[in-house]
Parts: C-alpha cells; sequence; structure tokens
C-alpha cells in the first residue's frame, strides 16, 4: 500500500466467477431452496463453515492472561482463552472427564476449573489437577488436557477453524490482508455491539447488507436520499469487496483531518471511498481510517440466524472522534433497523416458494459472486476429486 497505489489497483478488476453465454455474462440465477432447505444448511455447515477461518471473537474480548470467552454457535460450546504465555487459544467447553460444560460466561481466571468434579486445567489447556486421582485406574493427564479448535488472530479478530488443512489466515484472506494492514484494525475498540436472532436464513442478512437495488424502495427516507452512485465491486476470491464514495460534505476534510490518526498513512482511496468487505463466509466489515463496522452471522436453523453487530472506534479516540463515531452509528442503527423490516417477509416469501429460480438484477452482482462461491464450495465438497 505504498508508492501512492490506489486500493483498488491491488483489487482483480473482475471476479473470477462467471457465467458466460454467447461471449457476454448472462444473469446468474438460483434456487429459493437455498434460504429454506434444512439439508442444504447442514451441508453448508460441514463443507463451509468447517472447512474455512471464521472470526470468532475480537481480540479486545480477551485482553489479559487469564481472560475467557464461552462462544456458542454452529451447534459448537466453545471457549476462548488468553493464556498466561499471551496466546489466545480455543477449547471446546467440555471436561475430560464426563463432558461438563465448564464455562457459563465470560470470566478471568488463573486455572479453569471444573464445576461439577474439580478437574482443574492450566491455561494452556494443559490438566493439572484430578481430586483422588488413585481412584481412576492408569489415568494419563498428558492425554487429557482440554480439547483444542486451530485458532489464529490476526487484524484484532480472533479466528478458528476445524480444518487442519487449512492455509494459515493471511494467506485465506488473500488480498485482503495487504489492504486491511494500513487500518490497524487492532487499536479498534467496541463504542456499540448487539446480538439478534433475525427469522431469516443467514445467507439473506449478507444479500441484504451488499445490494444496492432494494435502497430507493426500503431506505427511501434515509440513504435513498444521499446515494444515487452504485458501489464499484471486486472479486477477491473467496471473499469480495466494494467501494462508494463518501459523501463530500462541507466539513468533510476538516473532520478527516482531525479524526484521521497522523501515525498512519493511507493511501486517498482509502480515506474519500467507503470500503465494505465480505470475509467468506458469514463477515462483513465496513471500514473507514477512523471506525469499524463488523456484521458477523452464523445460522441456526434455516429460517434463523444469530447476527452479532458491532461498531468500533479507535481505542485513544479524541472527543471528535467519538461524537463522529456516535452520529455514524446512529444513523447505522436508522438504516439497519429498516433492513430488519423487511428480512421476515423475505423469508415467509422465500418459504412459499418452495423452489423456484430467482434471477438477479445487475445491482446484485454481489449475490451472483457470493452464491456462486457457496455452490463451489458445496459442490467440491459433494465432489472432493
Amino acid at each position: 500500500m505504498t508508492g501512492g497505489k490506489s486500493i483498488l489497483e491491488l483489487a482483480p478488476g473482475s471476479p473470477p466467477i462467471r457465467d458466460v453465454e454467447d461471449g457476454a455474462p448472462k444473469t446468474r440465477e438460483f434456487n429459493t431452496s437455498r434460504y429454506t432447505s434444512p439439508q442444504i444448511l447442514e451441508r453448508e455447515k460441514d463443507l463451509i463453515f468447517r472447512k474455512t477461518w471464521i472470526a470468532i471473537a475480537r481480540e479486545s474480548d480477551v485482553t489479559r492472561p487469564g481472560d475467557c470467552l464461552p462462544i456458542d454457535e454452529l451447534d459448537e460450546s466453545l471457549v476462548v482463552v488468553h493464556g498466561e504465555d499471551n496466546v489466545v487459544r480455543t477449547f471446546r467447553n467440555s471436561c475430560r472427564h464426563r463432558g461438563t460444560r465448564i464455562f457459563s460466561g465470560p470470566c478471568h481466571l488463573r486455572r479453569i476449573e471444573c464445576p461439577y468434579h474439580s478437574w482443574t486445567y492450566h491455561l494452556d489447556g494443559r490438566l493439572i489437577g484430578v481430586p483422588k486421582r488413585e481412584g481412576f485406574a492408569n489415568l494419563d493427564k498428558q492425554t487429557h488436557g482440554l480439547l483444542s479448535v486451530r485458532t489464529e488472530c490476526w487484524g484484532g479478530f480472533v479466528w478458528i477453524t476445524f480444518n487442519p488443512d487449512a492455509p494459515p489466515v493471511r494467506e485465506y484472506l488473500g488480498a485482503l490482508a495487504p489492504q486491511l494492514e494500513p487500518y490497524r484494525l487492532t487499536d479498534m475498540r467496541p463504542l456499540y455491539r448487539r446480538t439478534h436472532v433475525l427469522p431469516c436464513n443467514w445467507k439473506a442478512v449478507l444479500d441484504q447488507a451488499t445490494e444496492s437495488y432494494h435502497i430507493e424502495a426500503v431506505h427511501s427516507h434515509s440513504i435513498g436520499r444521499v446515494i444515487d452512485t452504485v458501489a464499484t465491486f471486486y472479486g477477491l476470491d473467496p471473499h469480495h469487496l466494494q467501494t462508494i464514495p463518501i459523501a463530500d460534505y462541507r466539513w468533510r476534510a476538516w473532520l478527516d483531518r482531525l479524526t484521521v490518526p497522523a501515525d498512519l498513512h493511507f493511501e486517498p482511496d482509502q480515506v474519500r471511498l467507503f470500503h465494505k468487505y465480505v470475509i467468506f463466509p458469514n463477515t462483513l466489515i465496513n471500514v473507514m481510517p477512523y471506525h469499524l463496522t463488523v456484521f458477523r452471522v452464523f445460522p441456526i436453523t434455516p429460517d434463523t440466524c444469530r447476527f452479532h453487530y458491532e461498531f468500533h472506534i479507535r481505542q485513544k479516540a479524541n472527543l471528535v472522534d467519538r461524537l463522529r463515531g456516535w452520529l455514524t452509528l446512529m444513523a447505522s442503527l436508522y438504516i439497519l433497523r429498516e433492513d430488519f423490516g423487511v428480512l421476515l417477509p423475505f423469508q415467509a416469501g422465500a418459504k412459499a416458494a418452495g423452489n423456484h429460480r430467482i434471477p438477479f438484477h445487475s445491482e446484485e452482482q454481489p449475490l451472483a459472486y457470493f452464491h456462486g462461491v457457496v455452490d463451489r464450495y458445496l459442490e467440491a465438497g459433494t465432489n472432493p476429486n
């Protein structure tokens, strides 16, 4: 990101997944069953969520040695632990004696102790204490530590994967990694966080957040009044990026000088353009030099999902930073409420339709791309050779 390069120069100009008919791109179509089928959801869990890297938390959730954060997603009960060696690890939230759930909420501990029979573990997962150990025949503490899940930290996120063959996170992110590094996302701290259970398929939330075709109808009283430009789309297989200019209002340059950290060096496009990254499969971030919005969506059933919304500003934000953050947050929450209002009718309609074809408008290109990636993972898992 040096030498005056635009961030857009680092992104491919066209997506790697596209259908062609008679030498020209054709409209991608998908069946409504992808939003309603229990069988498809189970395949998505097995062939996508268990094969890729998932942003499961922020590093700021476990800042000190001894911080523990339970996570219940994807039919798994896990816990993220910051060890005494400053390594962040993830374990299955289950005692190695009889499987009792150990953690019920965020906490700070020096040792991990099961509430049932007081088996005790070091913060790195090693079994270090067994009451009345003589009652167990040939119990080997070395092989009875907490069950670990592969974990890496990058960009201020804690990432996990259930796939032992997955590449390192930075490699999985591909072109996203060098594009995101100048933002120093590790400095971001939450200004606002909420979790919602939404009455729709998990993919519908990402669809809603990435297409502009609905803006005129759904957001006619908010951003529909000020946005008349379609975002520019870049495929970063399997992820993607959309950029759109931010309104050049009267005080914009003055605000940028006050809120963009002087020790960070951004290319003009990184200040001028709003960047929306979809990190496959279930994370979306809206990133600017002075704030970060995070969507993380996890499936529960075909008709419900858990939606984690976070709005972050920099750790050492000044008064103007915080005021700008709160004003942006209020606008974002209003827009989010408008989006929520159409998710239930969408899901109900998709279910009523049974199984029919959906055509995508040109302004829904991100949806066609994303669903193409989903299908590719499902097909690869079904036909590994």
